[in-house]
């Protein structure tokens, strides 16, 4: 009895670590990459259009 216990938390306690290292993975990978992939615009075009602001180029061709 007492070992099918200790095999239920030591199963328990590695299903824990795995999801840990997982866990750890995400944080420190992903979730700056996610950061920097929606918060940076890509381009000068991008940037343009977040701010709904009209360059002049596109004031004179709509004239």
């Amino acid at each position: 009895m007492d070992t099918t216990f200790a095999l239920i938390d030591l199963f328990t306690l590695l299903l824990f670590c795995r999801f840990m290292i997982y866990f750890d993975f995400i944080l420190k990978c992903l979730l700056p990459y996610l950061l920097l992939r929606f918060s940076v615009p890509l381009c000068a075009a991008d940037a343009d259009r977040a701010n709904n602001s009209i360059s002049p180029d596109n004031e004179a061709e709509e004239r």
